[in-house]
């Protein structure tokens, strides 16, 4: 390929500017993040040894110096010093960094027990004619968290070894399996730390995780950066959380899938899956598909909070005594038992006995009658099938209570769904449904009343208002809405005034969807429930919820690639044959205790790994399928080099006092195109 020389920027004369250069560059992960930071910086040169992966990167960088080469070959840090050289006298001051995404293959736990290349794992260190020749500002690598580890190999024993006797284990090839040695790890690492500081830099790393910061994969991957003394050293703080817990959630991966596109169904298929495949499926339909509304509830927890987990969650610490206990909101309860324990009994169980006199009743979340005048507990609650009891004078001595939307004004009170049971009803009004029209008392210690019950008393001064949906938004000044009932203020040459009415729509609760205007065809209607969930082909894994970000996307996905199942309910007969493997009749038994009637799957597409990792949309990838997957696997996460670059450019800027500069730089659009941007 014919290599391209990059225009040089325009001098500056003041402000910060970062020029880097990118090593093992691949299709783009690391530049497209650079490109995409609010800092002043700019990738001037690219080197990777796989023509297409330049070809890709060149695509869509096209401003770049793009060197085919294998970054042992001193040829490439010669053309690097020329321009490296350039730079400097064109902007005195600026700042050149290498950024290093070192081969991570042959140091990662995902290899397993397959040998290692010694070679490859030696890479690291040739940065040092880098560092001796170019002599850069700071050293960025990205690396397997497993690279700290990096230490000598030792042959592989075979299955057969003993005490006595020593086998040694080969490859397909025939070739000694090299594995690492426990008794050295680190060593090897450590030796290189050393004579990169030895360079005169100082040095720290980080285990981050590209979720943590607002990725749809969940990536750990080691940080380091070595900067020459003076400079500093930063890393970016998380901004999103697993649990959330009032912060920014993780990103859910179903954002960035098509889940229109379910695949082809697991049975009936020319080429029949293995059953390895079939117990992964099977392990995510366990995981995944929820059994119904049920949770778990903890005796032995002294925080409220932990008292009750979903089933959907892991559940909390077995002990020695029995204090878990599985609550469903519908029960059979027992009016004949003495002990307190068996007067409850679960409906997935036979029946108590059933004798002449009614003893047992069928408990179940729905609406019902409070009644405040009986001293009777069981006369207290009415079911809605039956008669109501004596409307007494007071008038008040009944209600209806419907789980809708609940508010309490006790305690710790405050809303509640219909899906949990109704707080304790007190002598006094403690519970209250929420609507959306109401009155407002505007004096004292007033509290919004409901426009079914007769209003206060109405004083000189007006003190009520009615809370509509509809008003008048009016947009000047310190002016607040007002009423659709009263006449309206004086109208100005300029439009100040605006109508606000609640728009009927209709909610589609499929995958992202926000609704639709009821005066447009209804989306399609659903007589079956679906449940979606990934499957990692890559380790014994149930797989991850599209609820939560992906799991890492590497390198050898061409050869097990991640899948996107989906399992639908509704009903219909499971067949179960005698060819069935034990695999299958796991998954057609578990179909049929849980009402599926079809499960499918399909691979990721190309565009869809390319969002989940974080490129943007239009990105272009060269190659076949198998090449692209093998560049969205070594790829960085874009988002996680965008972070580091911008946390870094505020440091050195205020630790050198110069102005944030924004201008004169190139970066990308959103279709992965060329845009000049001047911020």
């Amino acid at each position: 390929m014919k290599n391209k020389q990059i225009p040089l920027f325009k001098a500056l004369t003041i402000g910060l500017i970062v020029f880097w250069i990118d090593l093992f560059c691949g299709a783009g992960g690391t530049s497209t993040g650079i490109h995409h930071s609010n800092a002043n910086a700019k990738v001037i040169a690219c080197v990777n040894h796989d023509a297409i992966a330049i070809a890709s990167h060149q695509e869509n960088h096209p401003d770049c110096l793009h060197l085919t080469e294998d970054i042992r070959d001193f040829a490439v840090v010669v053309k690097l010093k020329v321009l490296v050289d350039e730079l400097r006298k064109k902007h005195p001051g600026c700042i050149i960094n290498i950024w290093a995404s070192l081969e991570c293959t042959n140091h990662s736990k995902a290899k397993g027990g397959l040998s290692r290349d010694a070679d490859s794992r030696t890479l690291a260190d040739h940065l040092e004619m880098y560092l001796e020749h170019l002599n850069p500002d700071g050293i960025y690598i990205e690396n397997v968290r497993e690279f700290l580890d990096w230490g000598l190999l030792r042959l592989k024993e075979g299955a057969n070894s003993t005490e006595n006797f020593s086998e040694l284990a080969l490859d397909r090839k025939g070739k000694y399996v090299l594995i690492p040695d426990k008794q050295y790890l680190k060593l090897l690492y450590r030796q290189w730390r050393n004579s990169i500081m030895y360079h005169g830099y100082k040095y720290d790393y980080r285990l981050l995780d590209s979720a943590n910061f607002g990725a749809y994969t969940s990536r750990l991957r080691y940080f380091a950066i070595f900067v020459k003394a003076g400079l500093p050293i930063a890393f970016p703080e998380p901004t999103h959380f697993k649990k959330g817990a009032g912060k920014k959630r993780w990103k859910a991966v179903k954002d960035v899938l098509d889940l229109w596109d379910e695949g082809v169904s697991i049975f009936n298929r020319k080429k029949a899956l293995v059953d390895k495949t079939l117990d992964r499926i099977y392990a995510g339909l366990e995981k995944f598909v929820p059994v119904g509304g049920t949770f778990t509830k903890v005796y032995n927890s002294g925080n409220d909070q932990n008292r009750v987990k979903s089933v959907d969650e892991p559940i909390g610490a077995l002990t020695t005594q029995n204090s878990h206990a599985v609550v469903k909101t519908i029960f059979i309860k027992k009016y004949f038992s003495g002990r307190p324990e068996g007067k409850v009994i679960s409906v997935d169980g036979p029946a108590g006995t059933i004798k002449t006199v009614d003893g047992q009743a069928i408990v179940s979340a729905t609406h019902f009658i409070t009644q405040r005048n009986s001293g009777e507990p069981a006369s207290k609650l009415v079911d809605l099938n039956g008669p109501a009891r004596t409307l007494t004078a007071t008038a008040g001595n009944q209600d209806v209570i419907s789980v809708a939307h609940l508010n309490t004004y006790y305690g710790n009170g405050g809303q509640h769904s219909i899906d949990e049971p109704c707080p304790t009803l007190t002598t006094k009004d403690r519970v209250a449904l929420v609507d959306a029209k109401f009155l407002d008392k505007r004096y004292g210690t007033g509290v919004p009343a409901s426009i079914n019950k007769l209003a206060d008393t109405l004083t000189v001064v007006p003190k009520l208002a009615l809370v509509s949906p509809q008003f008048i938004d009016q947009q000047f000044g310190a002016s607040l809405p007002i009423s659709t009932e009263q006449p309206l203020n004086t109208l100005t040459t300029k439009d100040k005034y605006s109508l606000v009415t609640p728009k009927p729509w209709l909610m589609d609760t499929n995958f992202g969807n926000v609704g639709s205007d009821i005066d447009l065809p209804a989306p399609t209607i659903l007589a079956s429930r679906k449940y979606h969930y990934l499957m990692n082909p890559q380790y014994e894994s149930a797989g991850s919820s599209v609820e939560n970000p992906c799991f890492t996307l590497i390198a050898s996905m061409d050869k097990r690639p991640p899948y996107h199942v989906s399992a639908e309910t509704g009903e219909g007969m499971i067949v179960i044959y005698e060819n069935d493997s034990p695999s299958m009749v796991k998954i057609k038994e578990f179909m049929a205790v849980h009402g599926i009637i079809d499960v499918k799957m399909r691979m990721l597409k190309i565009n869809e790994m390319l969002r989940i990792q974080g490129f943007p949309d239009g990105y272009v990838l060269k190659g076949t399928q198998t090449d692209q997957k093998k560049f969205i696997g070594n790829s960085v996460v874009p988002i996680m080099a965008q972070k580091l670059i911008e946390v870094n450019y505020d440091a050195v800027a205020e630790a050198q006092n110069l102005p944030k500069i924004y201008s004169n730089r190139i970066r990308l659009s959103r279709s992965g195109r060329k845009t000049n941007k001047v911020a």
